[in-house]
């Protein structure tokens, strides 16, 4: 757990716009560790280093003799949707000379997000608060992190790809971040699911 609870550090990197905290250098795995090649080209630099960290703690979860359940179901079933529907739509915006949003497929893909987050925030979040009140911060950010792309909405319904690409980048990220957060809680079955 300790290993885990250390890459919460990597909340002091500086995130959105919305989010003014310093930043440090992050305690994780040695740079070894990480993988060699840079497959997160489509993250910006700070995001790279947390989806770098990412691919290496989920790697060593699908090894831990209790991977299943809630943590696996999140990790492989529920994010992977979002990461890969937002993210083609995102390819298709940026391979196109003219950037137009696809905004029905948008608000399809959204919907689902909307449902996700509503029941993260409801019930999730502060019951997850209440049995580990060392990550409450954390998940202050997550939860801010949801306002953050409901304020992209708007922009994005209206066209605005440069939005969209804000919108797709903080959402992996943010993925990113929830799992290194509960899936360790997850895996011990202290994750209030």
């Amino acid at each position: 757990m300790c290993v885990y609870l250390s890459i919460l550090n990597l909340f002091q990197i500086k995130r959105w716009k919305h989010q003014s905290q310093p930043q440090t250098s992050p305690n994780f795995p040695s740079k070894s560790d990480l993988p060699t090649s840079d497959p997160f080209q489509m993250f910006p630099s700070g995001e790279r280093t947390t989806a770098a960290v990412y691919a290496f703690l989920k790697e060593s979860w699908k090894k831990d003799p209790r991977w299943g359940g809630m943590a696996s179901h999140l990790v492989e079933d529920v994010h992977p949707m979002f990461r890969e529907g937002f993210g083609a739509l995102k390819r298709q915006v940026l391979s196109s000379k003219a950037r137009k949003v696809d905004v029905g497929w948008f608000k399809q893909l959204n919907n689902g997000l909307h449902h996700h987050h509503s029941l993260e925030d409801k019930m999730w979040f502060p019951q997850l608060c209440r049995l580990h009140k060392e990550v409450s911060s954390e998940v202050r950010i997550l939860e801010a992190d949801h306002r953050r792309l409901v304020e992209l909405e708007g922009q994005i319904c209206s066209g605005d790809w440069e939005a969209l690409v804000e919108f797709c980048d903080g959402l992996f990220d943010h993925l990113n971040r929830e799992e290194m957060i509960t899936v360790p809680f997850l895996l011990d079955g202290t994750g209030g699911l």
